[in-house]
């Protein structure tokens, strides 16, 4: 009798099947595409309408229930708290004079001094950790084909056409890799990606500031020893090695190039735990804020 009156309240009490794919608990901050809005004088500015079933209007009326004084941003440009959701799903934001959205060339990528190496791991793995990345709002992810990683990575969905995004090419949220990482900015609330890059080799690497590499057996230095005397201004670069980790060759590459091998523990952890892990260390280690 319990078990059918659990099932009768499953069945009749979820809410429906498209607010529970639509409606999500991380949206601290509604994002949207300049090139799509329509500037409507020369204080606000009205964003493309949205279906009423999309996300941003369901997570508004069922979860925020409210549709004025919304957290709200341009992809690239500074966030306001009185943006508002009209009955027809547009979102009215205004537009700053200061720093004016009428123009693209105003965009903006992450400022944070947090960048990463990532040995590129398996697709799916790729798309959690980049989320990850844009969540902690870190400057830079360079993709790198490391001497484990599987050539076939590079034809995934997420990479398939994919050149770079950097000042010379633009943001573009509508790819698979641009979902990804507006998905992990409206987490953290921050309305500018992370630069990405392709780097076939050790060699084509941007190197940046001090460099970490976390490893379980290596040394036993933490990241805090490491950094100390570090501050805000100062640009980290964090190494995370692919799936099968790094190469000997590769750490002494590394290590030959200014960066300190550092450890997370003893425990073996997954790309996705190190790069969370390390990312926050270094970020708590630095005051850094993006």
């Amino acid at each position: 009798m319990i078990g059918v009156l659990l099932i009768f309240l499953l069945v009749n009490c979820a809410p429906p099947m498209a607010l529970r794919r639509t409606s999500r608990l991380h949206i601290n901050l509604f994002l949207h595409d300049l090139e799509a809005s329509t500037k409507l004088n020369s204080t606000h500015t009205e964003t493309a309408p949205y279906d009423p079933t999309h996300e941003y209007a369901t997570h508004c009326r069922t979860i925020l229930k409210k549709n004025t004084g919304l957290r709200s941003a341009f992809i690239g440009f500074p966030p306001t708290s009185s943006a508002s959701l009209t009955p027809s799903n547009t979102f009215i934001l205004p537009t700053p004079s200061s720093s004016s959205v009428s123009s693209p060339s105003n965009f903006q990528f992450s400022k944070s001094r947090v960048h990463v190496i990532l040995g590129l791991p398996r697709p799916l793995v790729l798309q959690r950790v980049l989320k990850t990345l844009a969540t902690f709002g870190v400057g830079s992810v360079q993709l790198l084909k490391a001497s484990k990683t599987e050539p076939q990575y590079f034809g995934s969905h997420l990479l398939r056409g994919f050149t770079c995004f950097d000042p010379s090419t633009p943001f573009n949220a509508t790819t698979p890799l641009g979902e990804t990482v507006v998905k992990g900015l409206e987490q953290g609330g921050h309305p500018y990606p992370p630069q990405i890059h392709v780097r076939k080799s050790l060699w084509k690497l941007d190197l940046r500031g001090r460099g970490v590499v976390p490893h379980p057996r290596r040394t036993s230095k933490t990241v805090s020893e490491v950094l100390r005397g570090a501050g805000p201004e100062e640009d980290v670069t964090v190494a995370i090695g692919p799936e099968s980790g790094w190469t000997d060759e590769e750490i002494e590459w590394l290590e030959g190039r200014g960066f300190d091998v550092v450890t997370l523990g003893a425990e073996i952890l997954t790309v996705g735990e190190a790069a969370t892990a390390t990312v926050g260390i270094v970020r708590d280690a630095v005051g850094s804020n993006p």
